[in-house]
């Protein structure tokens, strides 16, 4: 997913400009955890990861929406994520 703005994240070696997210289920589980990884500005996938349980995901976004307010990225991230969860 394409992000609206670069930010930053944190990796193994320092900052990486971030513009978006690599999302995907992690076969080797099975699927029962979603991997969420930074896009670097170079368009490759940043070498640092979150690792969520599938279980966990509408707590997840339950909690982005309450972060939400007036913000419509943040709405755009939990309907995506929504639309992934099995």
């Amino acid at each position: 997913m394409k992000f609206s703005q670069r930010t930053e994240s944190l990796g193994r070696s320092g900052m990486i400009i971030t513009t978006g997210l690599d999302l995907h289920k992690n076969l080797w589980n099975n699927g029962e955890t979603v991997i969420l990884s930074p896009v670097t500005s170079k368009g490759t996938v940043g070498r640092c990861s979150i690792e969520i349980p599938t279980a966990d995901i509408p707590q997840l976004i339950s909690e982005l929406r309450g972060m939400l307010s007036d913000n419509q990225s943040l709405l755009t991230l939990t309907d995506h994520l929504l639309d992934t969860n099995p």
